[in-house]
């Protein structure tokens, strides 16, 4: 025992720090990367980028290029979101309200009990942002699955 805080008291500041960095990055490592992923299924209005927004519809023409099985892929190669089904309603002649619903892979955070993609809370209003097969796609989510709603249908 003697020896042993002998050596620790014989530790240069370098080396103390190198230790201390290391530590530091193996924590933040396995923060970072050995986090559980869960998949939350949402709806998504695309189109429109606010809540407030009056339009809330798209132009015509791009309502052609969604489809079921989009994905959007991380730096990995693994799926991060993929479109499971889609509505779209006539607005006017050259617009359409169009209804995503999207298998999302998120992270949950215990402490604020909300689940995060992209390093943004999932939360009905909240804007989001998908890149699915060379789309951009912005909405904002109306539904997610499992969250209590007291309106009549």
């Amino acid at each position: 025992m003697k020896k042993a805080f002998n050596r620790l008291t014989r530790i240069s500041l370098f080396d103390g720090l190198l230790i201390a960095f290391t530590i530091v990055g193996i924590v933040i490592f396995a923060y970072v990367f050995l986090r559980k992923a869960s998949y939350v299924t949402v709806t998504v209005k695309i189109g429109s980028d606010h809540i407030l927004w009056d339009g809330g519809s798209t132009r015509a023409w791009f309502n052609y290029y969604f489809h079921e099985g989009m994905k959007q892929k991380d730096g990995f190669g693994s799926t991060t979101a993929e479109v499971v089904k889609l509505r779209s309603y006539d607005y006017n002649e050259s617009r359409k309200a169009v209804y995503a619903t999207v298998k999302l892979k998120t992270v949950y955070n215990r402490s604020s009990n909300t689940y995060t993609f992209q390093g943004k809370p999932v939360l009905i209003g909240s804007t989001i942002k998908l890149y699915l097969d060379r789309l951009l796609v912005e909405g904002h989510i109306t539904h997610i699955e499992g969250a209590q709603e007291t309106r009549d249908n």
